[in-house]
């Protein structure tokens, strides 16, 4: 759960729910990238590697 709180300077990016749910989940990487500052809409995530489980 992330609160607001104040801060120093600027604010947090929210995150718009759909379909009207009262709340939102979200990955540490995006937790990471909100509190880094970095808009969410505007980061592209790249392709990562992954290795196959034989």
């Amino acid at each position: 759960m992330l609160w607001y709180k104040r801060l120093e300077q600027g604010t947090f990016e929210t995150v718009a729910s759909r379909g009207g749910e009262p709340r939102v989940q979200i990955d540490s990487t995006q937790l990471a990238m909100i509190l880094g500052g970095v808009r969410l809409e505007s980061a592209q995530r790249r392709k990562r590697f992954r290795r196959a489980l034989v």
